[in-house]
């Protein structure tokens, strides 16, 4: 499973985007509640790696925090959308 976090410029905005076949056609079945779930708990994952891992930078990674859930959110399915075919 692959997942893709990209921010869009000088906006509080965080997309995330599913690869690999498999994976993403499971993620196309969850309710959106349980999707936006796991791309928190991946971010928290994100999160503590880099606290751990990062020296130079640690003050800076220390002060950051994932929120437990997103002020609002948009969930696509692309995949079973016959007009985008999953593209």
């Amino acid at each position: 499973k692959d997942i893709l976090f990209f921010t869009l410029h000088n906006a509080p905005i965080l997309v995330a985007i599913y690869g690999g076949s498999d994976y993403s056609h499971a993620m196309e079945n969850l309710c959106d509640d349980e999707v936006v779930a796991g791309c928190m708990n991946v971010m928290k994952k994100l999160l503590s790696k880099a606290r751990s891992e990062c020296r130079n930078t640690r003050r800076l990674i220390n002060e950051l925090q994932i929120p437990d859930w997103p002020l609002d959110y948009f969930v696509t399915r692309w995949g079973s959308d016959p007009f985008s075919r999953g593209a």
